[in-house]
């Protein structure tokens, strides 16, 4: 496959002393040998042609009804070229056979060839056209139509004008403004009335004017010539008259059709003298190029076959060079063709001046090809946009020192290259500029050239040059003004060490900040080992630099199993942690001096989340050994070394999760899952209906392996302090020692006894637990349910007395105040525990009962246990030791009087005051003989005693009545429940009926009705006198409301 060392380029190119630049003035004084080498050097174009086959039809009479023709393409754009090939065939008719026409031209000998170019801005154009026409015209007046027609008339001319804009534009600036309007209003005219004499004029019919585009025939471009027409009105009316007056009846013709590949035709002929490849070779090269195009398809948007028959065109030029040479085609300035060729020509002569091994290097002549180093290719460029010199020189060549250039070595060179292609598409002045990453891969390509580190190069380019943007759509593009990078730059050389490592430390921390604190409770992030203090329940993340020896740390911890270590791989990568923690620095510092309206805000807050992400992932791929407590082959603990997983499990829906920036904050789990896979780290998680011992074992199994002593007991401090300090033990959540041992106690699994946690197998201890009730009238102790441990003998003693066996199945009914059990095993092989005590205790109540006499109350006493021994005293001594047995029916105290209580029984002593009240001053008060006068007969409603509804509840009431009590309304009811037998006594209401008769009547009505139940009510009962009723009331503790009595 041949290369360019087949193309030989022409001496001029070569040596520099081409020129490109033609003038219309030159026509008249070319010869014969200097319009065959014109001729030479150019391409016959379509427009070219389309020109001379009208304009010779017309010259010869034989066709074509326009007279004017006039050409539309910017500067540069070949009218000049075309002009002058039409000028010299007009003078030289036999040349043509020179030119490759696709029909025969036609025979025309021009009687007359007058040009004239803008640039001669010393003559009057009127003035020149009619001396070559040879006719003299007034130099302060313009020519009529008819002076022309006569000039004119009869004859073969060909008139050829360049440049007329600029020599309108001059001749307004002349003088003063009258002056300058005039000078271009006389040259308007004498214009308008040559285009209207050629165009009108049947005597003119063989005359021929070719003209340049006014509109399109100013160097620094449309733009700028409208600019300087809206400036002076009388220029832009001078102006547009010229144009409008060309206009009519002329035929637009543009020299060169871009669309049609004619550029590369030129570009061959003007810099090439010989082209020694066949079209085969030329096919070989458009397959190679379509071969490394197709093993990219994935990346490459357009058709293969497309892109092969660009190249089968534009041979030996790159197939780009036609769409980015049109991109910047139009920029002000730019003279299309001319500009292109000299362009073109200086890459060419670069090329070559590097040797032939270099030229052999390459197969296709491209933009990325040019020396931007070499000065004079480098203003060729700087010419087409000269607002980005600065990217250039700072981003893309400067002697080895521009940014691209930097990045060659670690990119392969394609850095460089990519700068050369992104600069190239960056040069027009118009939308959309630049390359997406799928037009740059496929430029890059060509045979034996990879472009594997094509992304990375973009990367590197985009992080590190001053001037590149990338547009929303993708389009990377070099601009004339600094972007972020060069801010970032400038903060990243005042970039301290304490700077870059307090975001080093920043991201670390955010990476494997515990918030769950399952796994690890504390995290230190790149600390002087000498602070680090472990805790015993805390487990701690400790993530270290390389060179950190963490190993003599390690072994003068007491928590070994609570501690793990992070750190960096080697020292090579902290450089690129390094790095990317300035660039982090330096962003937010831009960040900070911004705000939310400036322009550059949204994407500096882009750009740091990017570098963010950079930082995450060096320090993923940096800080990835890691080390954790085990055992050593001795037994002894010992940190392990692994490596860091890259993802972890997520535990509710059990799909593993790739440890990325979008989850930076999750190292937490990573780690987690890091120790999970090494059985260090598990969870123990029993659930409501789980079997909790079942769950803990393998946790249970560890503990009672390695922490507890020989002897099977060990403090709750001293097993903790081992699970923190043994490798052996694995790494759990938080509380589960706790949550394990209560549930291992709970189940009876382990004991704890004197403070101290026993494992099986247990000493067993003999025990019993006894069930019991309390009598509340007798305070007698009963067992209802006797339970024997470890033992198949109980005994009992009371009170201290001799133990006495007593059978398990029988109850015990004891009324010692202190009743003791133990279990004893008969063969002996349990120990005693120690004996069940039931302690009884001594209740004590008390009540008021009016005495019949004045002034007193009767105390009613009653104690549970009723054996016990009460002693009472009246004068406030001790009644333990001069105090009186209590008997009934009371103790009779005068009102105001405290009445001192003393009761022992088995050991088990009470005491209590009791003071009897006063009654209160102008009334019944709490002394119930208040009122009732001792003398005087007093009746008791018999609302006072509805309770009397039992057989037994009657039978104690009408037995304790004094004999000269009477009851009147007496009712007295037998009742069978069972079977609702009734059978009712009733006096009327105004007998009185003794209780002896009231009795007689129960006797009678059982006789009626057997086993029934008694009931009886009465409305008044009638004591003889008060004082009877106050001893009766003494006599039977029975309290009358003193509401229910009247006198």
């Amino acid at each position: 496959m041949k290369s360019l060392s087949a193309l030989i380029p022409r001496g001029s190119v070569l040596d520099g002393t081409a020129d490109f630049v033609v003038n219309l003035a030159d026509l008249a004084t070319l010869t014969e040998d200097e319009a065959r080498e014109f001729l030479d050097s150019n391409v016959l174009t379509s427009g070219m042609e389309m020109l001379l086959s009208q304009a010779f039809a017309r010259l010869a009479g034989i066709g074509s009804a326009s007279g004017i023709y006039k050409l539309s393409e910017s500067m540069g754009g070949g009218k000049t070229q075309s002009m002058i090939v039409a000028g010299i065939l007009a003078r030289f008719p036999h040349l043509a056979k020179r030119m490759e026409f696709h029909a025969h031209l036609p025979d025309a000998k021009p009687d007359v060839v007058a040009s004239f170019t803008g640039r001669s801005t010393d003559k009057r154009v009127w003035v020149a056209v009619g001396k070559a026409l040879g006719t003299s015209f007034d130099a302060d007046r313009a020519p009529s139509e008819t002076e022309w027609r006569d000039a004119l008339k009869g004859r073969s001319a060909l008139i050829l004008l360049d440049e007329l804009a600029f020599y309108l534009v001059h001749a307004a600036s002349q003088g003063s403004k009258e002056d300058g309007t005039r000078a271009a209003t006389l040259a308007a005219i004498a214009l308008t009335n040559l285009f209207g004499a050629v165009r009108d004029y049947k005597e003119c019919r063989r005359c021929v004017i070719v003209i340049a585009d006014l509109q399109k025939d100013w160097e620094q471009g449309a733009e700028e010539l409208a600019r300087i027409m809206r400036a002076n009105d009388v220029l832009g009316g001078t102006m547009q008259s010229v144009s409008n007056e060309m206009a009519k009846g002329a035929q637009t013709i543009a020299p060169v059709d871009n669309s049609k590949d004619e550029l590369y035709a030129i570009l061959r002929r003007r810099l090439f003298k010989a082209i020694d490849v066949s079209s085969k070779d030329v096919d070989a090269i458009a397959d190679a190029y379509a071969t490394e195009l197709k093993k990219a398809s994935a990346i490459i948007e357009r058709p293969t076959m497309k892109v092969r028959e660009e190249i089968l065109a534009s041979y030996p030029f790159h197939f780009s060079t036609k769409h980015l040479i049109a991109s910047f085609n139009d920029n002000p300035g730019f003279q299309k063709t001319r500009d292109v060729i000299r362009l073109m020509a200086s890459i060419v002569r670069s090329l070559w001046a590097k040797g032939s091994a270099e030229v052999g290097r390459h197969h296709l002549l491209s933009l990325d090809v040019a020396d931007l180093n070499d000065a004079n290719v480098a203003s060729r460029f700087i010419e087409i946009k000269k607002s980005l010199q600065d990217a250039m020189q700072t981003d893309i060549a400067n002697s080895g020192t521009s940014h691209a250039e930097t990045l060659d070595e670690e990119t392969d060179d394609l850095a460089t290259s990519c700068a050369k292609w992104i600069f190239s598409a960056s040069l027009s002045e118009v939308h959309p500029r630049g390359l997406t990453d799928a037009e740059l891969a496929e430029y890059l390509l060509a045979p034996g050239r990879s472009i594997l580190g094509l992304h990375d190069a973009l990367k590197k380019l985009y992080d590190t040059c001053w001037y590149i943007e990338q547009t929303k759509s993708g389009r990377y593009l070099f601009n004339r003004h600094k972007n972020l990078n060069a801010q970032v730059n400038s903060y990243t050389n005042v970039c301290t060490n304490a700077d870059r490592d307090s975001k080093i430390e920043d991201k670390l921390g955010e990476m494997f900040e515990p918030k769950g604190k399952g796994c690890y409770q504390r995290l230190e992030v790149l600390p002087a080992l000498d602070q680090v203090q472990l805790e015993r329940d805390k487990a701690t993340l400790v993530i270290l630099k390389p060179d950190t020896d963490f190993q003599k740390f390690f072994l003068g911890q007491k928590y070994k199993n609570r501690v793990a270590f992070l750190t960096a791989v080697d020292q090579t990568g902290i450089f690129n942690v390094n790095k990317k923690a300035q660039r982090l620095w330096a962003i937010s510092q831009v960040v900070r001096d911004l705000t939310p309206d400036d322009s550059q805000y949204k994407k500096a807050k882009e750009t740091e989340a990017v570098y963010q992400t950079e930082l995450f992932l060096a320090l993923k791929a940096v800080f990835s050994k890691f080390a954790y407590p085990l055992v050593d082959d001795e037994g002894e603990t010992a940190l392990i070394g692994t490596t860091l997983l890259d993802g972890y499990i997520d535990q509710k829906t059990g799909h593993h999760v790739k440890y990325r920036n979008e989850e930076a904050s999750k190292g937490e789990f990573v780690v987690e899952a890091t120790l999970r896979e090494a059985n260090k780290f598990q969870v123990f998680s029993p659930g409501a209906s789980d079997d909790k011992l079942k769950v803990y074992q393998p946790l249970r199994t560890r503990i009672e392996a390695f922490l507890f002593p020989p002897t099977g007991r060990a403090t709750w401090d001293q097993i903790r302090d081992g699970a923190a300090s043994r490798g052996h033990m694995l790494w759990t959540e938080p509380g589960t020692l706790d949550r394990m041992r209560e549930a291992l106690v709970t189940a009876g699994a382990w004991r704890e006894e004197a403070g101290q946690l026993q494992k099986p197998p247990f000493d067993e201890i003999t025990g019993v637990v006894i069930e019991y009730a309390r009598d509340k009238e007798s305070g007698a102790i009963t067992t209802t349910d006797i339970k024997l441990a470890h033992a198949d003998k109980l005994f009992v003693r009371e009170d201290a007395g001799d133990w006495k066996a007593h059978p398990t199945d029988q109850p015990l009914v004891s009324e010692a105040m202190l009743v003791e059990f133990k279990a004893v095993d008969s063969t002996g092989k349990n120990q005693e525990g120690k004996p069940y005590r039931i302690e009884n205790s001594i209740d004590l109540a008390h009540d008021f009962v009016p005495s019949p006499n004045p002034g007193h109350q009767f105390v009613k006493i009653k104690v549970v246990p009723p054996s016990s021994k009460l002693l009472y005293s009246l004068d406030g001594s001790n009644p333990a030791n001069n105090g009186k047995p209590y008997s009934k029916p009371g103790i009779e105290v005068l009102e105001g009087v405290t009445v001192r209580l003393h009761v022992e029984k088995g050991g088990v002593v009470r005491d209590l005051s009791i003071t009897v009240p006063l009654p209160h001053a102008g009334g019944s008060g709490t002394g119930a003989s208040v009122g009732i006068k001792p003398d005087l007969p007093v009746t008791v409603s018999g609302k006072a005693f509805a309770h009397l509804v039992t057989r037994s509840a009657a039978y104690q009431f009408l037995t304790s009545l004094p004999a000269h009590a009477r009851l009147q309304m007496v009712q007295a009811k037998v009742t069978v429940a069972a079977t609702d037998n009734t059978v009712t006594l009733t006096w009327d209401r105004k007998t009185r009926r003794t209780a002896e008769q009231a009795l007689a009547a129960f006797e009678f009505l059982d006789k009626q009705l057997t086993g029934a139940e008694w009931s009886l009510k009465f409305e008044q009962l009638h004591f003889a006198s008060g004082k009877e009723l106050l001893q009766w009331q003494v006599d039977t503790s029975c309290k009358i409301d003193p509401v229910q009595v009247t006198q």
